[in-house]
């Protein structure tokens, strides 16, 4: 039986296993860390396949949160009972995006004790704020401007600070009195924004650099006259998380992953070797470890936290395992795989006669 190679979009980790969205397929995957094996365990309720349905899994309690990136809904795996909710993001009105290949929503966790999430508008007219406890969602009008994304922000003292994709504008919203000031922005599009809570300063990735930004400047000044300073890595970076005293950057169109000590902003960068396609992966915690999932690649990357040694894990499955798994379900072809495309399954080096006995 031929193997099935699986590009992930996004995944957390709850238990030591990580819980995946499939950025080729609809399907639910799991890998568990110490059994070192992978199973598909379903398709995703009320989704079609296309590419990417998932932009991100924020790992709460028991549960897994999938937000939509092309997919319709917010999806809730509870790991404990092996089911799926469902919540539906709220807006009025959904517009043309920048470019095809941004999302209708961009996230970000709050984990600084209200348990909140944040879904930014990238082609809806909405800011939706979820409860993770109650799963009760509230929304923020006229956030954006058609034509315009926010693909990064954060929540600081009351006030949501989020960017615009082109780098033109910083958007204010005060969640408790709903209200949106916009100021200028750095000029080039922030990937991710995260608070350092040791230095009070704001750690920003862009699409050029990587940008420090303290408390006061960001609050008293606007566009580039708040950076405080520009650090000193040489490759891009797209996604950072920070675990003690350590910040950690991820690759974007890049082969490189950074580390930075919080203290002293010495930068180490590790190459993770070079790739035909574009390296792009987003961070999960695990403990001792990051797990990095990557859309661009079958695999998986196990950072060790304090040596920063790093683990290739290949998500390669028998495709026996999904065959089983369809049958079961009684699932047809056209809710499986994205747009019903042979040439997707072929790239992926399935036998083609295999596909085709599963859904007869």
């Amino acid at each position: 039986m031929s193997k099935y190679q699986l590009m992930m979009s996004c995944g957390a980790v709850v238990d030591n296993v990580v819980y995946m969205s499939s950025a080729l397929m609809n399907g639910l995957f799991s890998y568990d860390l110490e059994k070192k094996s992978i199973r598909y365990l379903m398709p995703f309720t009320s989704e079609l396949p296309c590419y990417v349905t998932h932009c991100g899994a924020v790992p709460f309690q028991n549960e897994v949160w999938f937000i939509p990136q092309h997919g319709e809904n917010i999806s809730i795996y509870d790991t404990c009972t092996n089911q799926i909710k469902l919540i539906k993001p709220l807006y009025t009105e959904k517009y043309q995006a920048p470019s095809d290949g941004v999302p209708s929503i961009s996230y970000f966790y709050d984990k600084r004790g209200n348990s909140k999430l944040y879904l930014l508008p990238a082609a809806i007219d909405a800011l939706d704020i979820i409860d993770l406890e109650s799963k009760q969602i509230d929304a923020i009008y006229g956030v954006i401007k058609q034509g315009e994304s926010l693909i990064a922000g954060i929540y600081h003292k009351g006030v949501i600070y989020a960017f615009t994709s082109d780098g033109k504008w910083r958007v204010d919203i005060d969640v408790d009195n709903k209200k949106v000031n916009r100021h200028p922005g750095f000029g080039k599009a922030v990937l991710d924004i995260k608070w350092i809570e040791k230095t009070k300063t704001f750690l920003m990735t862009t699409a050029d650099d990587v940008m420090m930004v303290a408390e006061k400047s960001l609050i008293q000044r606007t566009g580039n006259n708040s950076v405080d300073k520009i650090l000193d890595v040489e490759h891009k970076y797209g996604y950072a998380s920070i675990y003690g005293d350590y910040i950690f950057l991820f690759p974007w169109k890049d082969h490189y992953i950074g580390k930075i000590d919080i203290n002293t902003l010495e930068t180490s960068e590790i190459d993770i070797g070079k790739s035909n396609g574009v390296l792009y992966f987003k961070p999960a915690d695990a403990g001792k470890f990051i797990i990095g999932v990557s859309e661009n690649l079958p695999l998986l990357l196990k950072i060790d936290k304090d040596t920063m040694a790093i683990e290739t894990i290949e998500m390669d499955i028998d495709f026996s395992v999904i065959i089983e798994k369809v049958h079961e379900k009684g699932i047809k072809r056209q809710d499986v795989f994205w747009n019903n495309d042979l040439s997707i399954v072929s790239e992926k080096m399935i036998d083609i006669d295999d596909f085709v006995r599963l859904f007869v």
